[in-house]
């Protein structure tokens, strides 16, 4: 099958994750979940979007069982490749998060810094696309089940794009998603689009309530700064989180 833009995209961008600046927070990012969720080891924590594994590893070194899914085989190989060298047990499995099916149950599940969350891929529908996902989600959680996300913010993008934007096809303001040639992102790929969408607060209480979640929360959530602030309107990201429904 061939490679969607994204997963080309995070394929080629694997070996230089690790030296983006906004990654260097991870072990303040989970001591804010542990702190926030109040887990304890051995519990079970779902990574969706993992990416190079930096929160999955991190549970792992901390005592609970993680099971990490990405779309890009590259990004798990790095993933693999360090839990390797700490010999640290993590169960990395290739997904996509649309059609994500776990046995498993988890007491916590993450989906971090657009990890596969508002990533479209041609003839996705927004909302809809992102809908399905918090329901996959929301399934692979036991009833006591808590999540918890960072995505885009919707205002953000609407206050940065102008009309010229949407006629000349880089903004969509009917769904708040930004289309951007993939060289901007990764200078070696060309000729591919890479879509993601911004969520606005009311936006993603909805689809919660649409997957079977109740929202609990939204606060600014920008990587590498998370502190539960309120959001600001050009801040980079929003985390959300929320519970399974009783």
């Amino acid at each position: 099958m061939e490679k969607s833009s994204w997963e080309s995209f995070f394929d080629a961008y694997a070996p230089q994750y690790k030296d983006e600046p906004y990654v260097y927070n991870t072990q303040a990012e989970v001591d804010f979940l542990e702190h926030k969720f109040g887990l304890q080891p051995g519990m079970s924590i779902l990574d969706a979007g993992c990416g190079t594994g930096r929160h999955s590893l991190e549970f792992a070194r901390r005592g609970y069982q993680v099971t990490g899914v990405d779309l890009s085989e590259q990004m798990l190989q790095e993933a693999k490749n360090a839990a390797a060298s700490e010999n640290l047990q993590v169960d990395f499995i290739k997904a996509n998060l649309v059609d994500l099916t776990l046995d498993k149950r988890f007491d916590l599940a993450v989906c971090l810094c657009e990890g596969g969350f508002g990533l479209l891929g041609v003839g996705e529908q927004p909302f809809l696309r992102d809908v399905g996902v918090l329901k996959n989600l929301h399934a692979c959680l036991k009833n006591t089940g808590r999540f918890f996300m960072t995505t885009l913010n919707g205002y953000r993008f609407i206050r940065q794009y102008q009309d010229t934007d949407v006629e000349n096809g880089t903004f969509d303001n009917i769904h708040c998603v930004e289309h951007l040639p993939i060289e901007e992102y990764t200078p070696s790929l060309k000729g591919l689009t890479l879509s993601q969408k911004g969520f606005t607060p009311s936006e993603m209480q909805l689809m919660l309530y649409l997957a079977g979640f109740v929202c609990e929360g939204i606060a600014g959530g920008t990587a590498g700064h998370w502190n539960e602030k309120k959001l600001q309107m050009d801040e980079m990201e929003l985390m959300v989180w929320a519970r399974k429904a009783a």
